[in-house]
C-alpha cells in the first residue's frame, strides 16, 4: 500500500494536486512496485483527498487525476489493484465532510482495502511521506518493519524505528 501525493506523484508545497497539469509521476517507488507485483503482491493507493471536502476540487476532478496516475503506471507495467481516497477534511465548509473514519491518520482506508482485497496486514507494507501515513499504518496493524517513509523533507531522527528514504 502507498500514499499518492509525495510518493507516486510530486507533492506541491503549500498546494494541492487538483488539475491534470499538477500531476507529475515520481519514479522512486516504481521499481519496488514492479518487484512487489511480480511477487504477487497487491498494489493499493491509500490517499487523503481533502480537496473534495474543502471544495477546492470535485470528486470528478480527483478521478481524472487518478486516471492519469493509473495510465502512467500502466505504461511502466504496473497495475493498481485499488485506489482508496478519503474526501473529508477537518476544515471543510460542510460539517458533514469534517469528521470520518477514513482520513489518515485513522486506519479506515487501509482496513477497507484489506477487507475488500483480502489482504493480510501483518504481511503488508506501507509507503508514505507524512507522519499521518505512519500512524494510519500502525493503527491498522502494519508493523514498523514494514513501513517506509519517503520524501523531500524527511527528518531521519523523527522515528528511528522507521525505514527512511530521503531521496525525492
Amino acid at each position: 500500500m502507498m500514499d499518492r501525493d509525495g510518493v507516486l506523484n510530486r507533492h506541491i508545497v503549500d498546494g494541492y494536486v487538483v488539475e491534470p497539469s499538477d500531476f507529475e509521476l515520481i519514479d522512486i517507488v516504481l521499481d519496488a512496485a514492479i518487484v512487489a507485483q511480480r511477487a504477487g503482491a497487491a498494489l493499493v493507493v491509500v490517499t487523503n483527498q481533502g480537496v473534495i471536502g474543502r471544495e477546492l476540487a470535485r470528486e470528478s476532478d480527483v478521478m481524472v487525476i487518478h486516471a492519469l496516475l493509473l495510465a502512467a503506471l500502466s505504461e511502466k507495467g504496473i497495475v493498481v489493484d485499488g485506489i482508496y481516497a478519503c474526501p473529508h477534511h477537518p476544515l471543510a465548509p460542510d460539517p458533514a465532510q469534517r469528521d470520518c473514519r477514513c482520513r489518515k491518520p485513522k486506519p479506515g482506508l487501509i482496513l477497507a482495502a484489506a477487507r475488500d482485497l483480502n489482504l493480510d496486514l501483518t504481511r503488508s507494507v506501507f509507503i508514505g511521506d507524512q507522519p499521518s501515513d505512519i500512524e494510519a499504518a500502525r493503527a491498522a496493524g502494519i508493523g514498523d518493519d514494514r513501513i517506509l517513509l519517503v520524501g523531500q523533507d524527511v527528518d531521519m531522527d523523527t522515528d528511528p524505528a522507521q525505514f527512511v528514504l530521503n531521496a525525492l
